[in-house]
């Protein structure tokens, strides 16, 4: 058996509801293969699990960047690279070379 406890109320009355939307019954389907009772459990009185679940965002946030990230101009070297492959800029830089000297 498993005990569901909760701080949202109206969950405990979900499966004795008869008229049900119909995300609520794709999760009564769900969960009608289950041995489950949900357990009301007022946020207030459960203060370990809240300040619990506050704190692992803290330290999510605080801790987001784990890999840095290394940026490169390659677009710019493959250019560089490609330039001497086109026959036509291969001419048009010999032409350019003879009428500077």
């Amino acid at each position: 058996m498993y005990e569901v406890f909760t701080d949202h109320l109206s969950l405990q009355h979900m499966f004795t509801q008869k008229d049900l939307n119909l995300r609520q019954r794709r999760w009564i389907e769900l969960l009608k293969d289950y041995d489950v009772t949900i357990q009301y459990h007022p946020s207030k009185a459960n203060v370990v699990a809240y300040t619990l679940s506050r704190k692992s965002l803290g330290i999510s946030k605080s801790c987001g960047v784990l890999a840095s990230i290394e940026v490169r101009a390659t677009f710019i070297e493959k250019i560089k690279d490609k330039k001497f492959e086109n026959e036509n800029l291969e001419e048009l830089r010999k032409k350019t070379v003879i009428s500077k000297a």
